[in-house]
């Protein structure tokens, strides 16, 4: 028993040290690098996720995102998460849920269909969030982005408008409601994330 626990150990210590995820194991999460993960997901799984981080009824946001994937078998959905440094001891994740393809060796990303942030860090850290997160689709590799807003340690944040959803360009705007102790203001500059190796 102990050799079994043993070798567990050993395996999760050289899982640790190479950067592999448990998930990414079983293949579905990939590191991209060291702050950028990508999960493949299936149209269904993509539109709940959508609904449930923008709080939109699922047909609404299945309207807005037709499956028109279904006849390009070398297409998918998936999510793109990269973490963000404010610099100031807060590190939350930008997220987008887009279409990615593949022919062979040859990778690109389609329209974006969301994108926001998920205001939970790796520390167990939450803020609310008032301004814009905006992602493009420049090169087909990977998504150049813009978080503008200011951070506050107490309210509600809602999504109050999307604009160019399922394109390969889209712009979100949140508000937040009863904010209190505000933490600070935060310009990402423009930054890029690489999806496609």
């Amino acid at each position: 028993m102990k050799k079994i626990i043993s070798i567990s150990l050993a395996f999760m210590f050289v899982w640790y040290l190479l950067g592999i995820d448990p998930a990414s194991a079983a293949g579905n999460i990939q590191r991209i690098d060291s702050t950028t993960t990508f999960e493949e997901l299936t149209y269904e799984e993509a539109m709940e996720r959508i609904a449930k981080r923008s709080g939109r009824p699922i047909q609404e946001v299945k309207e807005k995102n037709p499956n028109n994937l279904q006849t390009l078998g070398t297409c998918d959905y998936g999510e793109a998460t990269k973490q963000l440094d404010t610099g100031k001891f807060y590190y939350p994740y930008l997220y987008t849920i887009v279409q990615k393809c593949r022919d062979g060796s040859f990778g690109w990303i389609g329209n974006v269909n969301h994108a926001g942030l998920i205001r939970k860090d790796l520390w167990g850290t939450t803020k609310q969030f008032e301004g814009e997160v905006k992602a493009w689709n420049n090169d087909q590799k990977g998504l150049n982005y813009l978080v503008s807003g200011d951070f506050y340690n107490y309210g509600n944040t809602t999504q109050t408008y999307s604009y160019g959803v399922n394109t390969p360009s889209v712009s979100f705007g949140y508000s937040v409601t009863s904010r209190s102790d505000h933490y600070l203001y935060w310009h990402s500059g423009q930054g890029y994330m690489k999806i496609v190796p």
